[in-house]
């Protein structure tokens, strides 16, 4: 299957500079989140990718950056059928969902060049992981109507 990359958006981002806090990896927090849509008419799959990392501080939680993009594949060639379209998306989506996640790094990583944010080493999101935790509250929704 032949797809690209057909757009980036960078929706919000929010970094807040904790350079005199003690940033480890005992003590950052990740919430993530993902959704996803499928424009029948132009075989394009969009996955809008929600991220947040906080600083766990005793009690409260310092929110370092909160990130969300929405980015969009466009497919080239696809099964006729609606069945067959539902099942090579859903075969292809965790690397999708791998760039997505990749791409937000980047926007991460380039946005925040020069501060200390930039020298730590953020915990890794695995797409695999993410899809699944997300299957015990609904499944993957890829639906063609």
């Amino acid at each position: 299957m032949k797809y690209k990359i057909k757009y980036l958006k960078e929706l919000r981002f929010e970094y807040s500079n904790h350079d005199h806090d003690s940033i480890n990896e005992s003590n950052v927090i990740l919430n993530t989140s993902f959704k996803e849509s499928y424009d029948n008419s132009n075989n394009e799959l969009s996955i809008f990718l929600h991220v947040i990392y906080g600083l766990q501080m005793e009690e409260k939680v310092k929110q370092l950056v909160h990130c969300d993009i929405i980015m969009a594949f466009e497919f080239k060639s696809l099964p006729k059928s609606k069945k067959g379209k539902i099942e090579k998306i859903k075969s292809v989506f965790p690397n999708l969902l791998g760039i997505t996640i990749s791409s937000m790094r980047g926007v991460i990583y380039s946005r925040t060049k020069g501060e200390p944010i930039n020298e730590f080493y953020l915990p890794i999101i695995n797409p695999t992981s993410l899809i699944e935790e997300k299957s015990k509250e609904e499944p993957l929704q890829i639906t063609l109507d």
